[in-house]
């Protein structure tokens, strides 16, 4: 098959939906596929065996759903542009394409869709959840973009049960034979850590935790980590490490949390790591004693999922996509926006040892059960007999 994908276009920023991509590329491309992905930049972990089949767009806005900042008129007719270029300079050279997948139902879907009412070309839209719960409620625009590509394309690739409830009730159009689930795998790099790595982590007799983000919009729940980490000091001695960087230009997200741990006087015990590879993400999970999710939106959490495959305690917002990985009592749920609520979380995880072993023991359980599932092999397999029931339907 000819296959292109629209995903988010920073591939240089491993985000979920980044890594998702990325990884399903090179899938692909492995399996024998002639295989094509946009992007604003070249990402730098890959071999020029996939790179040659990256298609550098300047228009190309980082993300798909953005809802911090102001995104006029002309820059989505200029991104819409750059798809559909795109589109025609892999037709022209390499011949007819045969489906496009595109990420997040947005402007990447609604280009795929011109793209099939104009060259009959079939299109997946993969909705991962942001696109639901942040881009359909923020402008008519993202909305419009989303209910007409869902009417036109052939599947709807969906995570999880919630993500395909709210596609259909949001939507209010007549989808549900369309949807089909397939988890967002784990990404094994996150595995590759060594020792020295975990080692650089750990406070000697402090309790580490960690938040990891891709970027540090509100709806993260930073402030609320920094919130509870003053209040813990009081009782225990901790250490926060926050992984990840802000993806505003500005900075100004970064620059308001940093003013915040000022204001808190708890810079001591507050480290900002900035973006770390992958591997170190892993090593991170490995050295903290509490991973925290602390988001407000109920869209798919990779680093949530990726928690649960290492030795640390999850203490997670509330929201509708986390109860799809704490089923058991592999983790805790804190109620989301609630500082005082977290606060006792976390003290109550540092002094109750039971707990802990209790904890991991179910997240052990978890693993073994429910693990094979977020396999890459398996999940892209998925994907790919998508695109085949795609062409055959």
């Amino acid at each position: 098959m000819r296959i292109l994908i629209i995903p988010s276009a920073d591939l240089s920023y491993n985000s979920g939906s980044v890594i998702y991509a990325k990884k399903l590329f090179m899938y692909l491309v492995d399996s024998g596929h002639d295989v094509y992905t946009l992007g604003n930049c070249l990402p730098n972990d890959m071999s020029q065996k996939y790179i040659s089949n990256i298609i550098v767009k300047s228009n190309l806005l980082f993300h798909p759903i953005i809802d911090d900042r102001f995104v006029s008129n002309e820059m989505y007719f200029y991104m819409l542009k750059d798809i559909l270029d795109a589109v025609d300079y892999i037709k022209q050279k390499f011949g007819k394409i045969d489906i496009i997948h595109a990420h997040y139902s947005s402007i990447n879907s609604y280009a795929a869709m011109i793209a099939y009412d104009l060259l009959d070309i079939p299109f997946v839209v993969s909705s991962f959840g942001r696109d639901l719960s942040i881009g359909y409620n923020y402008s008519e625009k993202l909305r419009n973009f989303i209910i007409k590509s869902y009417l036109s394309t052939k599947k709807i690739i969906v995570p999880d049960d919630e993500i395909k409830r709210m596609a259909i009730e949001k939507t209010n159009v007549d989808i549900k034979g369309k949807i089909i689930k397939i988890p967002m795998p784990i990404d094994g790099n996150v595995f590759k850590y060594n020792n020295e790595d975990v080692l650089s982590y750990k406070k000697d007799k402090k309790i580490v935790i960690s938040s990891i983000n891709s970027c540090f919009t509100q709806e993260k729940g930073i402030e609320v980590i920094l919130k509870a980490v003053k209040n813990v000091l009081e009782k225990h001695d901790v250490f926060l490490y926050i992984a990840g960087d802000d993806d505003d230009e500005q900075k100004v997200n970064y620059e308001k949390l940093k003013k915040m741990v000022e204001t808190l006087k708890i810079k001591d015990n507050v480290s900002f790591l900035g973006y770390i590879e992958r591997k170190k993400v892993g090593a991170l999970l490995n050295a903290s004693d509490i991973f925290v999710d602390a988001r407000t939106k109920g869209h798919f959490s990779s680093v949530l999922l990726e928690a649960q495959f290492f030795d640390t305690v999850t203490i997670s917002a509330d929201n509708d996509s986390a109860y799809k990985i704490i089923t058991d009592n592999n983790g805790i749920f804190f109620k989301q926006g609630n500082c005082n609520d977290l606060t006792d979380k976390i003290n109550m995880v540092i002094e109750n040892q039971n707990l802990v072993s209790l904890i991991k023991t179910k997240r052990e359980n978890w693993v073994k059960e429910y693990g094979k599932e977020f396999k890459e092999d398996i999940c892209f397999e998925k994907v790919e007999k998508v695109y085949l029931e795609c062409l055959n339907s």
